[in-house]
């Protein structure tokens, strides 16, 4: 697993061995990455089911500020350091043990100004994309990689309160980018 683009592109990550792990495939990063560019510089990154870290460690390769990886996989948080600590990016990471759920009903409002969402296909945990509004900055974005067996009518009654901006197709694999939808104050 490598490295898509920046400072350490083509560098190799370090993947946890975790039963029914679904790392986000290099085409698929490149492609993302390519998105996103320069709103990644400086930006401030939440990746949730980080997994092996891929998608954040992109994120600082391309010069995030902060990415903060949450996982309620142990040996995932010590594959995710590992990385961190070779690639010399330990300090603009924090690393969380524990639910995401939790983490994101305990962060600061407005904190992200991109959260990368790729749960386990499983296991959508759909409920939490309402919540995640909450911690994204109004000029943010959520990055959610779902199964193209996700019905596009279901993806937007959870994404209510935000606005579909792009959708990628990989046959295996979509993702949707999304931004918050400004809400309207009734006088």
């Amino acid at each position: 697993m490598r490295i898509v683009k920046g400072a350490l592109r083509e560098y190799h990550l370090k993947i946890p061995k975790i039963r029914d792990l679904r790392v986000t495939p290099y085409i698929v990063r490149k492609e993302l990455v390519g998105f996103l560019g320069a709103k990644l510089t400086r930006a401030v990154v939440l990746d949730l089911f980080s997994g092996s870290g891929s998608l954040g460690i992109d994120a600082l390769s391309c010069g995030a500020q902060k990415v903060t990886f949450v996982d309620i996989h142990e040996n995932s948080i010590l594959k995710i350091k590992e990385s961190l600590v070779t690639f010399n990016f330990y300090g603009r990471a924090r690393l969380s043990l524990g639910s995401c759920e939790k983490f994101i009903d305990s962060a600061k409002p407005n904190e992200y100004d991109i959260i990368f969402f790729t749960p386990p296909y499983q296991n959508l945990n759909l409920f939490l994309i309402p919540r995640i509004r909450k911690i994204l900055k109004k000029s943010g974005l959520l990055i959610f990689e779902f199964p193209p067996s996700l019905k596009l009518d279901n993806l937007q009654r959870a994404c209510n309160n935000f606005e579909i901006i792009k959708m990628l197709n990989f046959g295996w694999s979509r993702i949707a980018i999304l931004s918050p939808t400004l809400l309207k104050i009734e006088d």
